[in-house]
């Protein structure tokens, strides 16, 4: 059995940004979305998910995973994203592992996919 607050060695294997959306104001006075750093971390993924459709005349895919990452003060949040190398991702549900504050699971559907 294993227990779910464990991190395996070498689990942790992918760099990662998690970044936070802030509205900044233009030359305009408009408010412009960026999206700012928030949380550099070492995370590790595992595939849930993955589904091809075809409509609209065009074949769409999705793809969900959970990313694992050691417990921080930082408050991840949905609706965060979190970038892997070259892939883009949204995260949509957050979990600290049994409120135990050591491991957090992240709900992430890709918003695009790196080459």
């Amino acid at each position: 059995m294993t227990d779910a607050l464990t991190i395996k060695p070498g689990q942790l294997n992918r760099p990662v940004t998690i970044r936070r959306q802030s509205g900044t104001a233009d030359t305009f006075g408009q408010i412009a979305d960026t999206w700012t750093d928030y949380r550099k971390c070492w995370a590790g993924v595992d595939l849930v998910r993955m589904e091809e459709a075809f409509g609209s005349n065009q074949l769409t895919s999705h793809k969900q995973v959970i990313w694992t990452a050691r417990w921080s003060r930082l408050q991840i949040l949905p609706g965060m994203r979190l970038i892997s190398g070259s892939e883009t991702y949204e995260i949509q549900a957050v979990n600290n592992v049994e409120r135990r504050n050591r491991v957090t699971h992240m709900l992430c559907i890709i918003l695009n996919a790196g080459s």
